[in-house]
């Protein structure tokens, strides 16, 4: 990665290795030898604390080492704070029951949340930037969207040139991408087996929320809301991999004839279509099936003819209706990098449309997207593309006849931990027009369409009054697929796109998005070799687009009680329909039962909220929901059609919870440290 050479304390960190090894339970354990320190003004927290280069543990201060290398952001709790001459010596251990030994205060920091930052997906936003305070940043806010692209164009070019002045900058996100956490192409057998690398998230140590943009990006534009938040990292590599855009890189691609990244000509792209194959979709199975083969026979002789590969999944409904519908869902084609063009098109000539019509309008479409999203078949190909062709809605997952518990918020959050992209192209018909279920679809499909760059949607509604229409954005998509695998074959990178609304640009951008990644993780990319430094969630260029995520790391019992403590609140949601008057008496008798945890003090009398009969940790982070706010009076004054709002939310995130816990490649252990998981804040309650 590239950090900043100043004349700063940066430049006497040593590079050493970075894990976020555990993060243990922060409630008290029944029956304990020792006991941690509590955090100042919330007896139900205690004390932790983040190692930092030079940390050794000793059995007293200044005594015997136990361990002379302590790993870099090892947690601990603090069960003890000595004061000997002017240094501050802490006693420590891995475990809440148990201390460890002394490390120097000098050679730590104070880490009171769960908190962890992780960078945004490649794409349309720019590199982020890092300061080592906030006035600078606050002062970029302050300025006009063209007057602030300036500044951090000038910015851009004295880092690049080392001119940066002292004391301003702290890092700058490298030119490549990094794929913290998520599964890509590069993932070793060691990670695959939930032993994963989470050295690219950064601890957050402060935050300042209530910052705003005053301008956006383009003149009138209004600024949106921003937080400030104060990372830390520290690298493991010495090696810095080459700037395309510098000198070095230029004199690199001269002399190498015009190839700067050879990994590019091996690069694959991935794209399953998923299809709506009920009554009405015979037109738009033909114009898919002649797409795939007319791609497959222009490039028959070329070099890429192995580096782009299709699946086919179909799906219908449920089979109660009618059995001849003879499926909910099948794949006709899997993806496999080995599979023959010649068996490919063979399998696709197998699809056809349904003979009987289906019950309803709605469709089983979360039953095909979740078989080609969780299918193990994306490892080879670093660009992975979901195209979901479909002129109908989904059945939600209350819907009795639905079989899967997945909806479009889970569905995207499967999707963004496989780093794929789904496309909705959403075939808006005049018979779906006549039977109401077009703006209902398209609600579904926008949730959808929130994957891969998130900072631009792939929803597309196409007003299909005939197939042509359809195929005119299909072709768009798959030349633009085909003309960028031409250029990685020549080992050159393609460039980001100016525009993403056209279906060229929106294809465009993800393959960008992909590349950029694929090359970080070839290159050693790495988060900067910086300790502390302050910077913006929103994009200083365009405050449109998303910079990174704030994100909870926990470990599996918090999870289960956090899953706990939302599936009884939403049991008392359900009660409440039936008996209201009485909704204030069960938030009241399940925040009672949850006072055993000792995170939550309960000595304030009852429950103001329904935020009160949720973990107490909640409390602590940068994140306020609308249904945490409610009194038990507010949700009683609620209409039926709010409360249900509310209630099938908690329950999606109900199910991401479970998805979480029980998909063992997305949990990280390390040694005998506890398992940690990774959820957005945007999936708290």
């Amino acid at each position: 990665m590239f950090p900043m050479k100043t004349h700063s304390p940066l430049d006497r960190i040593a590079v050493v290795c970075v894990a976020l090894l555990c993060l243990l339970l922060p409630w008290r354990q029944a029956v304990s030898l020792e006991s941690p320190l509590s955090v100042e003004d919330d007896a139900g927290f205690f004390q932790r604390i983040l190692s930092l280069p030079g940390a050794r543990l000793l059995n007293n201060p200044d005594g015997e080492i136990i361990q002379d290398t302590i790993e870099v952001f090892t947690i601990y709790y603090v069960f003890e704070r000595q004061i000997r001459g002017i240094e501050d010596w802490l006693r420590v251990g891995r475990r809440p029951d148990r201390s460890d030994g002394w490390i120097n205060g000098m050679h730590t920091e104070d880490w009171r949340n769960m908190l962890v930052l992780q960078f945004a997906p490649s794409g349309q936003r720019e590199r982020a930037l890092f300061f080592q305070k906030t006035r600078e940043l606050k002062r970029l806010l302050k300025e006009s969207g063209e007057k602030r692209a300036g500044l951090l164009r000038e910015y851009y070019d004295l880092i690049e040139d080392e001119r940066a002045p002292r004391g301003v900058f702290a890092a700058i996100e490298p030119p490549f991408g990094i794929a913290q956490g998520r599964q890509t192409s590069q993932q070793t057998d060691r990670q695959a087996a939930g032993d994963g690398d989470y050295r690219y998230l950064l601890p957050i140590l402060d935050w300042k929320s209530g910052s705003r943009f005053r301008h956006g990006a383009r003149p009138g534009e209004p600024g949106p809301d921003t937080t400030l938040v104060q990372v830390a990292m520290v690298n493991t590599k010495d090696h810095e991999a080459v700037n395309p855009d510098s000198a070095e890189g230029r004199e690199q691609m001269a002399s190498g004839g015009g190839v700067l990244n050879p990994a590019l000509r091996n690069a694959k792209v991935g794209v399953v279509f998923v299809i709506d194959t009920s009554t009405s979709m015979g037109p738009y199975i033909e114009q898919v099936r002649a797409l795939v083969k007319r791609i497959y026979d222009d490039i028959a002789d070329s070099k890429i003819r192995d580096n782009v590969r299709y699946g086919l999944v179909a799906y219908r409904d449920n089979l109660s209706h009618n059995a001849k519908l003879e499926y909910v869902t099948k794949v006709f084609q899997p993806l496999d990098p080995n599979t023959p063009p010649a068996r490919i098109l063979g399998n696709l000539r197998r699809v056809k449309p349904s003979t009987v019509p289906t019950r309803d309008w709605d469709e089983d479409a979360f039953a095909g997207l979740d078989l080609a999203v969780t299918e193990d078949w994306w490892k080879p190909f670093i660009a992975r593309l979901v195209i979901l062709i479909t002129d109908a809605g989904a059945r939600p997952r209350t819907d009795p006849l639905a079989s899967t518990s997945n909806d479009a918020r889970t569905l995207r959050t499967q999707a963004g931990e496989k780093n794929i992209a789904i496309i909705p192209m959403h075939l808006k018909t005049e018979e779906a027009r006549k039977a109401g279920n077009v703006l209902s679809a398209a609600d579904q499909y926008w949730v959808l369409g929130d994957t891969g760059d998130r900072n631009v949607n792939k929803y597309r509604g196409i007003e299909a009054n005939s197939p042509d229409l359809f195929s005119k954005s299909l072709n768009e998509m798959s030349q633009t697929v085909v003309e960028t695998l031409e250029q990685w074959s020549r080992g050159a990178a393609i460039e980001r796109p100016e525009e993403t609304d056209s279906d060229r640009g929106l294809i465009l951008n993800e393959l960008f998005r992909a590349q950029m990644e694929y090359l970080g993780e070839r290159e050693g990319q790495e988060a900067p070799r910086f300790y502390r430094g302050w910077a913006a969630d929103r994009d200083l260029v365009d405050p449109a687009n998303q910079n990174f995520s704030i994100n909870l790391l926990l470990t599996r019992n918090q999870l289960n009680a956090l899953a706990k403590a939302v599936s009884a609140l939403l049991d008392r949601m359900y009660e409440a329909e039936i008996a209201p008057d009485d909704f204030l008496g069960q938030i009241q008798g399940l925040s009672a039962t949850l006072s055993v945890d000792p995170d939550r003090d309960d000595t304030g009398g009852a429950p103001r909220t329904l935020g009160d009969a949720l973990p107490a940790w909640l409390e602590q982070l940068p994140y306020r929901s609308d249904i945490l706010m409610l009194t038990a009076e507010d949700w009683i004054q609620q209409g039926a059609q709010q409360r249900n709002h509310y209630s099938d939310d908690l329950a999606a995130k109900l199910e991401t919870y479970r998805i979480l816990e029980a998909d063992s490649d997305r949990w990280l252990r390390r040694g005998k440290a506890e398992e940690l998981g990774l959820l957005r804040l945007e999936d708290l309650p």
